[in-house]
């Protein structure tokens, strides 16, 4: 358990550094809502010596959703849930979310469903590094949007699943490295260009 609070110590002090360069007193990164964020994690995550890692993560991931009103019953409505994690989804920006999902197909959906839903130990995931930053890119970028986004992620997952990469994994977690395609979407100003 002291490990675990030295972690948490050293994670808030990453976190208030984050923006350094925006302001030099105080802490840019860590306003009310960042640090509300911050505080349900580092609560949730005390709770790592009591309880199932499955449980402590997914508590978080839906008391993040049901402050974004959203419901968390159903599995799609869990998906939905971390996908505003993974978007930095703020209360404003909700029905955004709700419309680029709900704008999806069925058969994109439950694609995106399977690979948010999926654990890495009894299910295959792709992990997909700077996912957060391709979404926030694509958010900002009007050229892009979150429909987009989401749709070129789900051909992504298409693509890698037919060349055979669950079958060549060692384990049930492939690692995807999103960097280029995240900085893609901050400059691209064709759609054309970006699908």
């Amino acid at each position: 358990e002291t490990l675990l609070k030295f972690l948490l110590i050293c994670q808030v002090g990453v976190m208030a550094g984050l923006m350094g360069t925006r302001a030099l007193q105080g802490s840019a990164f860590l306003d009310e809502a960042n640090s509300t964020n911050i505080l349900a994690a580092i609560s949730f995550l005390r709770m790592i010596v009591s309880s199932p890692s499955h449980a402590v993560y997914w508590g978080y991931i839906l008391s993040r959703g049901r402050h974004l009103g959203l419901p968390t019953e159903e599995q799609d409505e869990m998906a939905i849930c971390r996908l505003a994690c993974l978007c930095r989804t703020s209360p404003a920006e909700t029905q955004g979310l709700k419309d680029a999902w709900h704008g999806l197909s069925g058969g994109v959906r439950r694609a995106l469903m399977d690979n948010l839903l999926a654990d890495g130990l009894q299910e295959t995931v792709f992990v997909f590094t700077f996912l957060p930053m391709y979404l926030a890119n694509a958010k900002t970028n009007s050229t892009v949007g979150l429909h987009r986004a989401l749709l070129v992620l789900v051909d992504l997952l298409e693509v890698l699943r037919a060349e055979g990469c669950v079958e060549e994994a060692c384990s049930y977690t492939i690692v995807v490295d999103l960097q280029e395609v995240a900085s893609f979407a901050k400059d691209v100003s064709s759609p054309r260009a970006f699908q």
